[in-house]
């Protein structure tokens, strides 16, 4: 009673300091065998990657810096600082040690992740402004496209082609006008790619179709057989699927499903095999389901709100980004189930 009375101010701190980081416990994400947290103090994660061999991961935060971790031992093995502001995508090149990430100062620089130096450096041939939203690497390794949209008179997406062997960027004869532009991408054999709505041959970029898409495209993959591309985007009066298949040769939908609870879908991306797909939601949940029937084979809350999807070559693992950081998903391990 004595020691109470004598230390009575002290008590009442160290109690509410338990208090308070019992609660805070409550809040902090929970691993599993499925799925776990890591390095969860490099919040502000804007934008992630995995390198072709899934082995490195690299995120940009919201200050500027590019962090790579070591997926393995998933500790930081690198950190730079490429701008003072957060970068708007990065991508790792399929075969050579580097990394390309774009900001929202109309400037794509190519990093040697490995020696720290800037290959190069391309900017937007645009006196508008800019942000770029997506780069597509082509599956000869050639050429980089950047996707971008314009800030004129009107909104408009463009695009600006770099050549990896030349080391020259050109502005193209392309513009989409009076329309917003979220994502991209390029079949896997190479003739086409999708932008927004549209379907475009790689070559020339010459139309091939538009999809009847009511709504406006959040996220998109191309299927492996590149005959067909899955969407993403909110539920509305018009548009009651927030996953749909489309037929890339007449524009049509071939079929839709609700995930997600009908939330929007942060992002998503397809499991190499192209059976499966991954995504992440307003419902703060994970998912990854099969493509072909919308079924839902593993599902789960975590963390909060999802800035990136990223999915290994071999399918193996996928890693998430949200306010706590990197969160891995061991993909094989959930599969094996099927």
């Amino acid at each position: 009673m004595k020691f109470y009375k004598n230390n009575k101010k002290k008590l009442k701190w160290l109690i509410f300091i338990i208090l308070f980081f019992t609660g805070i416990k409550c809040f902090f994400p929970v691993n599993s065998v499925e799925y776990k947290y890591w390095d969860i103090f490099s919040q502000g994660i804007s934008v992630a990657a995995l390198s072709p061999d899934g082995k490195l991961l690299a995120g940009g935060n919201n200050d500027g810096r590019i962090i790579i971790w070591n997926t393995h031992s998933r500790k930081r093995i690198k950190i730079f600082q490429h701008n003072n502001i957060s970068p708007g995508f990065i991508i790792f090149h399929p075969s050579k040690p580097w990394l390309i990430v774009a900001d929202h100062k109309n400037t794509v620089t190519i990093w040697d992740y490995e020696t720290n130096e800037k290959k190069s450096v391309i900017k937007i041939n645009s006196d508008a402004d800019t942000q770029i939203i997506r780069i597509l690497i082509s599956p000869d390794e050639k050429r980089m496209i950047i996707c971008f949209r314009s800030y004129g008179e009107d909104l408009n997406i463009c695009l600006q082609e770099y050549n990896f062997e030349t080391q020259k960027s050109t502005m193209l004869d392309f513009c989409i006008h009076k329309d917003i532009l979220y994502s991209a991408d390029i079949s896997k054999d190479g003739p086409k790619i999708a932008i927004d709505k549209y379907i475009f041959h790689s070559n020339g970029y010459d139309l091939v179709q538009k999809i009847e898409h009511g709504n406006m495209i959040d996220d998109l993959f191309f299927l492996p057989d590149s005959k067909r591309i899955v969407t993403a985007s909110s539920t509305t009066a018009l548009n009651l699927h927030n996953i749909a298949l489309w037929d890339v040769n007449t524009g049509k939908k071939l079929k839709g499903y609700v995930l997600h609870r009908g939330l929007d879908i942060s992002k998503m991306a397809m499991i190499p095999g192209g059976r499966f797909a991954i995504s992440a939601g307003e419902d703060y949940r994970v998912c990854i389901w099969e493509i072909e029937t919308g079924n839902v084979i593993w599902s789960r809350r975590v963390g909060g709100i999802f800035s990136w999807v990223a999915v290994s070559n071999d399918g193996s693992k996928a890693v998430v980004t949200d306010w706590f950081g990197p969160l891995e998903i061991d993909i094989e391990s959930i599969l094996k189930r099927f």
